[in-house]
């Protein structure tokens, strides 16, 4: 069921994210969030991402679960925590998104936990919140 209310809050995170910023040349003009923000923004990732993410039915939700937890999974590998992060979001939102039926949502949430629990993603994800952390105390100063 679609909820305007929803929507105005999602364009209002969308809002932080530059859409004229590529992440993958600027990693670390990424801003790390638990919840799904950004993940319609963030080039060259967004546009990749969204060819795979799929929830019509639950053969296609299968597909892009499987699809997407592989991509996640090669992001981890070439120690890209911007890609990896943004395909965690991607499954994240197909296991909570409203609009996705519940058995699909299932097929989401199956590889959405493998990531979460990605040793590799979790050292990723520790060592870019360290550097980020360091160029704030930089611009701090």
């Amino acid at each position: 069921m679609f909820r305007f209310k929803d929507f105005l809050e999602m364009m209002e995170k969308a809002n932080r994210w530059d859409h004229n910023i590529n992440y993958e040349e600027k990693p670390l003009m990424y801003e790390f969030t638990e919840d799904c923000s950004g993940m319609y923004t963030c080039e060259p990732y967004k546009i990749e991402l969204l060819k795979s993410w799929k929830f019509t039915s639950l053969d296609a939700a299968t597909t892009s679960s499987k699809n997407l937890l592989e991509m996640f999974e090669n992001y981890v590998a070439r120690g890209d925590f911007v890609g990896a992060d943004l395909t965690r979001k991607y499954l994240q939102a197909g296991s909570i998104r409203s609009i996705i039926k519940k058995e699909c949502k299932d097929k989401f949430l199956e590889s959405y936990n493998k990531a979460i629990q990605n040793s590799g993603y979790l050292k990723l994800k520790s060592v870019f919140l360290d550097e980020k952390n360091l160029l704030v105390k930089e611009d701090d100063r």
